[in-house]
């Protein structure tokens, strides 16, 4: 379809309408490849106006692939900036990407009140973008460690997808849910996980390909299955640097840094750990995380002066204050967890 506008315009159309749906259409491709060098090379700077549904569409582009590539602050403005400047549909979508960033960084509370505020908003027959908001859902209850109801939220949205004929979602949903059961019951992960990466893959999404072999990688690991897990996070890593995807990265590596652990090389783990808090907070993601490397150090007995200042950061992130007492009982059990066979 881009193609097709290009020779369009190639042959002499000056519809500068045309040329941002072109642009907009190839920069939205590259975010659903993962590919961010090119959605960020495609939108160098977003100073067009915003009213209009292309050019809302474009900004989110170029949003989502900062988002990839760790510059989660700008594109939190980015989206912020579609939110406050445009009135059409796009400003749902939006919004929709701030909850997720509010939950990346912490803001349970606030993510959640955005989702919910969309859901009232949004038209009962938007399947998709309603699939999308009930899956954020999931995630945040995930990285708030509360499975049972990120479970719920995640078959929820499977249905809504499934309803909408939505194939994107559909792979997405199956990344998710290997992601789920490999800490729910990881056995049923390793079929879940292959069968993430057989649709990622036929979609061309590193990004989610990524994302499905750590998944592998972690239900491996807790299994005691170390060889394979050692397999499977290489190819994590190498799909997400494909992908450039920096935060989807750093959490393979932390996971990754049990393995060393549990295989005896504690010099790999400590390396892997603080290689994974560096990323994590230059991408300015998941305070959860954080913690959770930070109780990983303390049991390797690697913990120091700056572990303790970016791990008591991250615990100020945690909104409302009154989850962060669950939430770090929580991490500390998944270390204890992560370190023992599943």
């Amino acid at each position: 379809m881009t193609q097709d506008l290009r020779d369009f315009m190639d042959a002499g159309s000056g519809d500068p309408d045309l040329a941002q749906t072109a642009l907009c259409l190839e920069a939205e491709s590259a975010v659903l490849l993962g590919d961010a060098e090119a959605a960020i090379r495609l939108t160098p700077s977003i100073d067009w106006p915003l009213d209009g549904t292309p050019g809302a569409r474009l900004a989110l582009a170029g949003a989502h692939g900062r988002r990839i590539a760790g510059a989660t602050g700008e594109a939190q403005r980015l989206f912020r900036q579609v939110w406050d400047h445009h009135s059409g549909p796009v400003r749902l979508r939006a919004g929709f990407c701030m909850a997720d960033l509010d939950m990346c960084q912490g803001r349970f509370g606030d993510a959640l009140s955005i989702t919910q505020q969309i859901l009232a908003d949004a038209p009962d027959d938007d399947l998709v973008l309603r699939g999308d908001v009930v899956r954020l859902q999931h995630l945040g209850y995930r990285f708030g460690f509360d499975l049972d109801a990120s479970a719920r939220s995640l078959e929820a949205a499977a249905e809504l997808y499934a309803r909408a004929g939505a194939i994107i979602g559909q792979a997405d949903i199956k990344t998710n849910r290997a992601e789920l059961l490999a800490w729910t019951d990881p056995s049923r992960a390793l079929d879940a996980a292959a069968d993430a990466i057989d649709a990622q893959t036929e979609l061309g999404a590193h990004h989610e390909i990524g994302k499905a072999f750590t998944a592998l990688a972690i239900a491996q690991l807790r299994l005691g299955q170390h060889v394979p897990a050692a397999v499977s996070f290489q190819a994590a890593v190498e799909a997400l640097e494909r992908a450039h995807y920096r935060s989807g990265r750093a959490r393979a590596e932390l996971f990754r840094a049990f393995l060393h652990a549990r295989t005896g090389d504690t010099a790999g783990a400590v390396a892997s750990a603080r290689w994974a808090i560096a990323e994590l907070v230059a991408a300015e993601v998941y305070p959860t995380l954080l913690m959770v490397a930070g109780h990983l150090l303390d049991v390797l007995g690697a913990a120091d002066e700056h572990t303790a200042t970016v791990t008591d950061r991250a615990r100020a992130q945690i909104s409302p204050p009154n989850l962060l007492r669950h939430l770090d009982e929580q991490a500390h059990a998944l270390v204890t967890a992560m370190l023992e066979d599943g």
